[in-house]
């Protein structure tokens, strides 16, 4: 189905986010199944399933375009929370978009520079401009339709440091301790998606940015 052609309304909008909501793993960069690209991607499609049998209008909706249409709520979200923070001077702005409350459990995940931060470098580079790049590659690639490359080259103008993705897989190794031996990573706490769909978890590896 065209995601153009689909016809979305207030309601079913609300539910897109109720689903995503209770599935940590699809907006919170620090569940332990975030990366898990395959088991994201099911989720998904049963969100879609489930939103098809509340809305007969939305007869043949994907795991696509869910993601489509969640990208594009985050994005309106970050905007109008961007303007909450940064009035223009004597002013107070209160946004009036109609699903900007549904949203504010996001809002510890947007970065300093009020973008949706799912690999933000929370405790060292949560405001350098390569956390920043990092920060908006997984929500502006989704559809591919947005200034991407306006947006990254507007932020690497600011420094001309480039972050490598190889140093945050090194930095998930095992650490040495003093006494010789290595970290566990069961030992870090982290927090699991909560899923309502009986998907169950695959084995894939691959990381993603959806």
């Amino acid at each position: 189905m065209d995601k153009s052609s689909l016809r979305w309304t207030r309601e079913s909008e609300l539910l897109v986010i109720e689903k995503v909501r209770g599935n940590e793993c699809l907006w919170d960069h620090r569940d332990t199944m975030f990366l898990k690209k395959t088991f994201k991607r099911q989720l998904y499609q049963q969100i879609a399933l489930s939103i098809q049998k509340q809305f007969p209008a939305l007869k043949g909706l994907t795991a696509d375009a869910v993601m489509h249409k969640w990208a594009n709520l985050k994005k309106t979200f970050v905007r109008e929370l961007h303007k909450t923070k940064q009035p223009k001077s004597g002013s107070v702005y209160r946004s009036k978009w109609h699903l900007f409350e549904a949203l504010l459990f996001l809002t510890n995940t947007i970065s300093a520079d009020g973008s949706v931060c799912n690999y933000s470098k929370q405790q060292t580079q949560d405001n350098s401009p390569a956390s920043m790049v990092e920060c908006l590659v997984q929500d502006e690639v989704v559809d591919g339709t947005d200034n991407v490359d306006e947006t990254l080259a507007h932020i690497l103008d600011s420094s001309s440091e480039v972050y490598s993705p190889l140093s945050e897989a090194a930095s998930s190794y095992p650490r040495s301790t003093s006494s010789g031996t290595q970290e566990s990573d069961s030992s870090r706490v982290m927090p699991v998606c909560t899923t309502n769909t009986g998907v169950e978890e695959g084995s894939e590896d691959e990381n993603d940015g959806h």
